[in-house]
């Protein structure tokens, strides 16, 4: 009996101990003032949820691996490719002044496509429409490289994304998706065979159950006459 009172004991101070470290973590966080109408008072960046190992990492421009691919990125600027024998330096010179600010104000709203482009975008629209080069593919090395090189020129700078006129109704829709809680995606439309089932993550999926669907992504659909 005094075995069973001494083990509740010490799982209620250990559960204690982690609500403790766990509040330590919370009041660390720091966040900036939400704007008028915001769901939240305070944002607080995903950065502030990471371990103070990676966030070192981070900060390390030394140690931090991205960097590898800003170096990268840095000789690509200036190499000329495609028939039209220009190189990203040709038209926009320094990246360290050209492009600072860049990165923080993407996406934008394209008049041409009649849609908003990221930055991996606009890098493959200089790439085919300037350099008359082949696109890049998208989450190959050499886009990844490149767009985390120019956004780098806008390091430390505040996010300044438009979100007024054309851009206004695709950050309503984007704002409802975030906000919106959804169950568990539909993997399929049938019950899969066991040897037919996927692992992701060392979890097996298959068919889930009828209350398991995902909700109504209608939200997401391009405003009308806009391009998709």
């Amino acid at each position: 009996m005094l075995s069973r009172y001494v083990g509740l004991a010490v799982a209620i101070v250990a559960v204690a101990s982690l609500a403790t470290r766990a509040f330590a973590q919370e009041t660390e966080r720091k966040g900036i003032s939400a704007p008028p109408g915001h769901v939240f008072k305070t944002i607080v960046s995903g950065y502030q949820f990471r371990s103070k190992e990676t966030r070192a990492l981070q900060d390390d421009d030394l140690e931090n691996p991205g960097f590898l691919a800003v170096e990268r990125a840095a000789d690509v600027w200036k190499r000329a490719e495609g028939s039209e024998g220009k190189s990203c330096m040709s038209c926009h010179g320094e990246a360290e002044t050209s492009m600072k600010g860049v990165g923080a104000a993407i996406p934008k709203w394209d008049d041409k496509r009649k849609r908003p482009v990221n930055l991996e975008q606009r890098i493959n629209i200089c790439r085919t429409e300037h350099m008359k080069a082949e696109p890049w593919k998208f989450k190959s090395q050499e886009l990844t490289d490149m767009t985390t090189f120019v956004r780098y020129q806008s390091h430390g700078m505040p996010v300044a994304v438009k979100t007024d006129g054309p851009m206004s109704p695709w950050f309503e829709r984007g704002k409802q998706i975030y906000y919106t809680r959804y169950r568990p995606a539909r993997f399929g439309l049938r019950v899969v065979p066991r040897a037919q089932q996927r692992k992701i993550h060392a979890r097996r999926f298959s068919q889930p159950g009828p209350d398991q669907r995902l909700s109504d992504l209608s939200v997401a659909r391009p405003a009308p006459g806009a391009a998709a």
